[in-house]
């Protein structure tokens, strides 16, 4: 509105518009189509990766799991806040006995939502196969906070501090004692 009474030339006795250009509208302007330009391609980039990933999705029904990491590592590479090409590729992995791999692909996906409790016991699977038994305590921990009714997080974490002692602390014991209750 304020641009348009700027220029309009309302309430001037002259037949023509003469219009100027204020160096302040022109800057506003051009800040505002740059925002939207970004935004376009902000959304280009978000759509291509669910694409992607449903591709991935579409690859692990028709058990393509090599077409289905493919997809997957793409629809995250593109945009990492993709929590589920990030599970669905852990998952994929895990299943594919790369451990590290999909260790690596869960905790992509933990610093995106740290709110996702099951991308943490999933985490902790992956970490027992890649024998990092500490990473996995750790996992399954946050994974029993965040969902204090599983079940098989409890049951996991009692045979891995049945093992191993020395990751028996406070906060396990709690836990523990949680679960029993």
């Amino acid at each position: 509105w304020m641009v348009g009474a700027e220029v309009s030339g309302v309430g001037k006795e002259e037949r023509r518009i003469s219009i100027t250009t204020n160096p302040v509208t022109k800057t506003v302007a051009l800040m505002i189509v740059g925002a939207s330009l970004a935004v376009v391609v902000w959304q280009g980039i978000w759509l291509t990766s669910e694409y992607r990933s449903f591709l991935g999705q579409k690859a692990i029904a028709e058990k393509k799991y090599d077409l289905a990491v493919s997809n997957l590592s793409a629809a995250l590479s593109l945009y990492p806040a993709n929590t589920e090409a990030g599970f669905r590729l852990g998952n994929v992995l895990l299943a594919q006995g790369k451990y590290k791999e999909a260790l690596a692909a869960f905790e992509k996906t933990m610093s995106a939502a740290s709110y996702y409790e099951e991308v943490y016991f999933h985490a902790a699977l992956a970490a027992l196969g890649a024998q990092d038994v500490q990473k996995a305590v750790h996992y399954l921990k946050d994974n029993l906070r965040l969902h204090p009714y599983n079940l098989q997080g409890y049951v996991m974490l009692s045979q891995l501090l049945d093992q191993d002692v020395i990751y028996a602390d406070e906060s396990a014991l709690s836990l523990m004692e949680r679960g029993l209750k």
